[in-house]
């Protein structure tokens, strides 16, 4: 019973912690589709890790009954899925990783295709196992006996995230900032796996490699996601510290066009104009039709393309240009400047 109550503890915690994550399964509205794809990444090892705990408290369940003939097919059906979404959740991690890397690198596509290839190799030998017994096999009694092909699966997986944690530490280590501190928080997430996973190897008889990944969630949650949500708060406070001397600050995401705007200028507050959204670029080309100058119109309308910001911005921080506002039939001269927080964001003052 200790067995399957560790188990369901883990299944309960991750559920509370990751709640939010699992109902917006592709990420938040907004987010540029690189970000989008490490949620949604991210989101499938919680999925595989939950369909791991539950596994798990069914083979702490079924195992301490074994004695009962006719529960025996459901143990044996059980031990199946256990590996499976062990094998599972080592897939779907790797490929968080690489999705949270972003790097379209040599070494992140050969980790995504070692991994691939090792989770087929797995569940071949799953289906080899029913016939011919490679990882496992019981008794007549019903009891659970290893074979070798369950330790050598073991290693491999170690080995796998032994280079995914080396890898990961390596580049925090030539980081900076924020990406260090993150970097380092999911390569010892790596380290803890594959720590607890050792465990089970040497005793089959408790949850390690459950408890190995319920910690490795709670790293991530702790130190990873919070740090990015701390990071944001972080820019929200300055830009609505030089919104200040500015009539208005967006910052944006480039990549979308998702759009938060930071404004204490009552005279820009009466135009009107949409405090956030998900289109920047439609909101301003609607804007520009009202406000702008009718000989810069298409001025301005090109200067607040996706593309041509962008390009603007390549090998450069900044960049700002002037063009005429109509306000009440009164001319006023309007400045813009655009500062890149990153290739993908901006803050954009005016």
């Amino acid at each position: 019973m200790f067995y399957a109550i560790t188990s369901f503890l883990a299944l309960v915690l991750n559920l509370i912690i990751n709640w939010d994550s699992l109902k917006n399964l592709r990420g938040r509205p907004g987010e540029a589709a690189s970000e989008q794809k490490v949620t949604f990444r991210y989101n499938l090892f919680l999925i595989a890790s939950n369909f791991y705990f539950f596994a798990d408290i069914c083979w702490g369940l079924l195992y301490e009954n074994r004695h009962i003939d006719a529960l025996f097919p459901f143990l044996y059906v059980d031990c199946l899925f256990y590996f499976f979404f062990m094998f599972l959740t080592m897939l779907t991690w790797i490929r968080y990783i690489v999705a949270y890397l972003d790097k379209h690198d040599l070494k992140s596509k050969t980790l995504l295709n070692a991994v691939w290839i090792m989770f087929a190799l797995a569940v071949i030998y799953l289906i080899i196992n029913c016939f011919h017994p490679f990882i496992y096999y019981f008794t007549e009694t019903h009891e659970y006996i290893v074979e070798p092909g369950r330790h050598i699966t073991f290693i491999l997986q170690i080995i796998l995230y032994i280079v995914t944690s080396s890898y990961l530490l390596f580049i925090a280590h030539k980081s900076t900032g924020g990406k260090k501190f993150r970097y380092a928080a999911v390569g010892l997430t790596s380290l803890v796996m594959e720590v607890f996973l050792i465990f089970q190897i040497f005793d089959d008889a408790y949850p390690s490699y459950a408890l190995g990944l319920i910690i490795g969630i709670c790293v991530v949650h702790s130190f990873v996601e919070a740090n990015e949500r701390k990071e944001k708060e972080i820019y929200d406070n300055i830009a609505t510290t030089f919104a200040d001397n500015y009539e208005a600050m967006y910052y944006i995401n480039i990549e979308t066009g998702a759009f938060m705007e930071f404004s204490k200028s009552e005279e820009y507050a009466a135009m009107q104009v949409p405090v956030g959204g998900r289109d920047f670029y439609e909101e301003t080309r609607l804007n520009i039709d009202r406000f702008v100058h009718p000989d810069d119109r298409e001025f301005a309308k090109k200067l607040h393309q996706k593309e041509t910001m962008l390009k603007n911005l390549e090998n450069r921080k900044s960049y700002s240009y002037k063009y005429r506002l109509l306000i009440n039939g009164q001319q006023k001269i309007f400045s813009v400047y655009l500062d890149a927080c990153s290739r993908r964001k901006a803050f954009y003052y005016q």
